[in-house]
């Protein structure tokens, strides 16, 4: 595991590496539930919003990053944002939902803003 985001107090969302069938995500609320939708692999950071917040924003260790998004069923599904690096993205912070800032590898810095 590498990212680690916690939207409220009973829920942790848990992201590493892909693993046979399951998904990057996880989720904690009691008990673990592996392979949460998510369409991107080997996630480094997570961060969301607030406490309210259902999702969070990713980073990948190929320079993906990932904007929340709702799945048809109510899940989770981090889908990619062009993104103009290679380098690992490690850690993801921002302001609002809409005004991110990922860093990575060899200096990279990057801000999302729609």
């Amino acid at each position: 595991m590498y990212g680690l985001y916690v939207p409220n107090t009973s829920d942790i969302l848990l992201g590493g590496n892909c693993g046979g069938s399951n998904g990057p995500v996880w989720l904690y609320n009691g008990g673990l539930n592996p392979g949460l939708s998510c369409t991107m692999n080997n996630i480094r950071g997570m961060w969301g919003s607030g406490t309210t917040d259902a999702y969070a924003w990713v980073t990948t260790a190929n320079g993906g990053i990932g904007k929340p998004a709702a799945t048809a069923n109510g899940g989770l599904t981090p889908i990619a944002v062009t993104s103009p690096t290679n380098n690992s993205l490690n850690g993801v912070w921002g302001i609002n939902i809409g005004d991110v800032w990922a860093v990575g590898g060899n200096g990279t810095i990057l801000h999302y803003q729609p």
